[in-house]
């Protein structure tokens, strides 16, 4: 018996400080992503965190990048979201992103206490494409 009960509280201190972010992205129906499209990002948390939600872009300078990435574009920050699941969808910008390079979405979250803890996800990593219309075979019903 003592010995459940130490395990169930270790086991209960160990995941005190483990906030767990889910990160996702929609892509279209053949798995790209285009300039110009409409992606709708997908999260879940598992405690109430302050979030911030950046496009950003893969670099291999992680002496000037340390974190593999640079921010493109920063949606919000500062926002609080009780522990559950949300999503946003954000207009790829034409004119910010460059065909054939790697882009991501990366969320970071900051507990609430007086010594915020700081937690982050990236999802997969996806090659930007240009958009092209469908053929008109492609249009046939």
């Amino acid at each position: 018996m003592k010995f459940a009960t130490i395990t169930g509280g270790l086991l209960g201190l160990s995941t005190l400080s483990q906030a767990a972010i889910n990160l996702t992205h929609s892509t279209n129906p053949d798995g790209t992503v285009n300039k110009g499209d409409f992606v709708r990002i997908a999260w879940e948390i598992d405690e109430t965190l302050d979030l911030m939600l950046s496009f950003v872009k893969k670099e291999d300078d992680t002496r000037k990048w340390p974190l593999g990435h640079r921010p493109i574009y920063t949606m919000w920050g500062g926002l609080r979201l009780d522990e559950g699941k949300g999503s946003f969808v954000y207009n790829i910008p034409s004119d910010k992103v460059k065909e054939g390079q790697l882009y991501g979405f990366y969320l970071e979250g900051k507990t609430i206490e007086e010594s915020p803890l700081e937690f982050n996800n990236l999802t997969e990593w996806f090659e930007m494409h240009k958009w092209t219309p469908p053929k008109k075979e492609d249009l046939k019903l």
